[in-house]
């Protein structure tokens, strides 16, 4: 079943304080997003919720926006378009937001290609831009590394490779291939790998060697669908700009 055929309509609705927020179950699309995205969370809240605000649970109980990921493809209803995290805690201490990284490397997003926005996860991470593709059922993560400091590109992308691999269980990993992306050295490899839920996933990751950074381009889907996207996936790269 495609992957953007299952995603569900929200079954519960509340408020408390002005701030309404919507149950969202789980989805395979947003399994496989979350997996890299950093993205968590089963709520929908509104636009002005913050971090820290309490709602009321069916039960009594109260629950405390812990975090938030931004506008999100599994919040349907355009008035609570922001995916949170609660937790039952009375812990509210937050951390402040992380400054995106500076980078002048970007990507030309093909048609069918929809921008979200970065999580913190992300931000923390290096990350640039954040696309999904719910036609071929496919993501892309875009991150930049500076290249100051790495004095082994290949040893970097088996670093990459491994951390990968750490976040599946049984995964496969590929060998690192060496190839020319628009004019640059680049390295590419695959790890193939299950979630906690059991769902299989393949992700390909491209990295682009530049005078002062590294483009770290990271697709995914699932791995039932990966022969059949290979090819677009990597050609993604070429619209890999500002190295």
């Amino acid at each position: 079943m495609k992957l953007r055929n299952i995603v569900l309509l929200a079954v519960f609705t509340f408020s408390l304080q002005g701030c309404w927020f919507i149950y969202i179950p789980g989805s395979v699309t947003g399994t496989i997003s979350d997996s890299i995205t950093g993205a968590e969370g089963s709520n929908c809240v509104s636009a002005n919720a913050k971090v820290g605000d309490t709602v009321r649970m069916p039960g009594g109980g109260r629950g405390t926006i812990k975090s938030l990921s931004g506008t999100s493809v599994r919040c349907t209803n355009p008035e609570l378009p922001i995916r949170a995290l609660l937790v039952f805690s009375d812990d509210k201490t937050t951390a402040p937001a992380p400054t995106q990284y500076p980078s002048k490397i970007s990507l030309t997003l093909p048609v069918g290609w929809e921008q979200k926005p970065l999580t913190e996860q992300m931000v923390i991470s290096g990350g640039v831009l954040y696309a999904i593709n719910r036609t071929t059922d496919t993501g892309a993560l875009l991150s930049a590394s500076k290249r100051e400091g790495i004095t082994d590109v290949m040893a970097f992308a088996v670093s990459r490779r491994a951390n990968q691999a750490n976040k599946l269980t049984d995964p496969q990993q590929s060998q690192v291939s060496e190839l020319e992306v628009n004019g640059k050295k680049a390295l590419r490899f695959d790890v193939t790998g299950s979630l906690k839920n059991g769902l299989k996933v393949t992700y390909m990751m491209t990295l682009i060697e530049g005078a002062t950074e590294i483009a770290i381009l990271n697709t995914w889907t699932a791995a039932a669908n990966f022969e059949q996207q290979k090819e677009a996936m990597g050609l993604l790269a070429q619209n890999v700009t500002g190295l």
